[in-house]
């Protein structure tokens, strides 16, 4: 080989070099730069049907499809109902909850439930020791006592009167003597009217109030062998939301002991934006979504709208009623909100799983032909029941990619960097 020929094929040598170096730092620009989102944008794509164009088209063939597992539907469009979209929150119902305090000053003795459980109208939740109850029960002992006591008074007196009656006939005592007899009998039997009154206010304090047994028997579900235990007891069925005593707390009258709720209807509160208040009312559907269940909505209605707007978010509080029969949603839930309008509307949808991110942008990837396919950046509306409404990008009845779009994604970006 001559000089000039090693020369020569030295200089193509350190010119292909140059290109590689040169491939190489591209490379890593597009990297670099699709990792802080600053990629060149997406080929643009048509929103026409059977579009062809060859800016954004991807090909794979059957073999490459088949290893891909890939799986397509048809865009197709349904009539829905205008809807005010918002988001919100569940909560308990409050009409349906109960917050159960101590009937009298005392000290907790025993604890008969916990947070979770369900329980029945008037269970024994927790029980009290309390000085009320010792001196409602001297109360009712002594006026059983002036009960007895005047009624024991009214027989004598009634004794003395037959007796008073007798002496009259045969002239042995004067007529003021024997009225003054039946005069003591119409006081006695006022004051068993009165002894009487005084037994039933105690009884009934007892047995309605501290819901003890006036005789000092054991109440329904108590676990102690002490009579004199005061119930606290649960007003209604429920759950035990929250229990805030233990064994050997000290309560006030009407300090809140447990919280009960009836979760088989729930509420929502939810933010509606300021614009569209003209659109809400009571008695309007609601579609509740929560994420616990991306697949399912949940049925509500209207109950109440707010009397003033949130300064910081300028929405206004909307509360919906959510029934709950089998117990799936619970309270503090974040919540998304569709209230139904009277109009409808077509609209175009595709499934959740069909829309891809790249670059920042929504995107799916239509099947323009056999081994042909096409990226499209599309304009997106409501999610409903994991169904996508799509205002823009494709046209109804076009094959839609919704599994394995990685291989498409991988396509892209080498045509991308093949494009550079």
């Amino acid at each position: 080989m001559t000089e000039n020929e090693l020369v020569e094929q030295r200089t193509r040598l350190q010119m292909l070099a140059v290109a590689l170096t040169a491939v190489v730092i591209a490379l890593a620009a597009y990297i670099l730069l699709a990792r802080k989102g600053e990629a060149p944008p997406l080929p643009a794509a048509t929103e026409t049907t059977g579009s062809k164009a060859p800016a954004g088209v991807i090909h794979l063939n059957p073999q490459a499809q088949k290893e891909a597992n890939l799986g397509m539907v048809l865009a197709a469009s349904s009539v829905e109902k205008d809807t005010i979209r918002a988001n919100g929150q569940i909560t308990v119902n409050e009409n349906e909850t109960w917050h159960v305090g101590a009937l009298a000053e005392g000290k907790v003795t025993q604890v008969l439930a916990n947070i979770g459980d369900h329980v029945k109208q008037g269970q024994v939740l927790a029980l009290m020791h309390s000085h009320t109850v010792h001196e409602t029960r001297a109360a009712f002992i002594q006026a059983q006592a002036e009960l007895d006591r005047a009624i024991a008074h009214k027989e004598m007196a009634r004794r003395v009167a037959d007796r008073a009656q007798r002496l009259l006939k045969v002239e042995a005592i004067s007529q003021e003597q024997a009225d003054q007899a039946a005069n003591d009998v119409r006081n006695s039997e006022s004051a068993i009217v009165k002894a009487r009154a005084d037994l039933d206010k105690e009884t009934q304090h007892m047995t309605e109030f501290l819901e003890i047994d006036p005789h000092g028997a054991k109440h329904a579900g108590d676990a102690t062998e002490d009579p004199d235990a005061v119930p606290i007891k649960a007003p209604n069925a429920g759950v035990i939301l929250r229990r805030l005593v233990s064994s050997g707390s000290v309560l006030s009258v009407g300090q809140e002991a447990f919280t009960i709720s009836n979760l088989n209807s729930l509420w929502v509160i939810a933010g509606v934006n300021e614009a569209d208040l003209a659109a809400v009312r009571p008695g309007m559907q609601a579609r509740i979504s929560v994420r616990a269940f991306p697949e399912r909505t949940f049925a509500g209605t209207v109950l109440q709208l707010g009397e003033e707007l949130d300064p910081a978010t300028r929405t206004l509080k909307v509360r919906i009623n959510l029934p709950n029969a089998q117990g799936n949603l619970k309270p503090e839930m974040f919540a998304q909100v569709d209230l139904e309008q009277g109009a409808s509307r077509a609209a175009l949808y595709i499934p959740e799983s069909a829309i891809e991110d790249v670059n920042g942008q929504k995107v799916a990837f239509v099947q323009t032909g056999g081994d042909s396919f096409q990226v499209r950046t599309l304009r997106i509306g409501a999610t409903t029941n994991g169904m996508v409404e799509v205002t823009g990008g494709i046209s109804e009845g076009e094959r839609v990619v919704t599994r394995g779009a990685f291989a498409l994604k991988s396509e892209l970006l080498k045509s991308s960097l093949q494009g550079e």
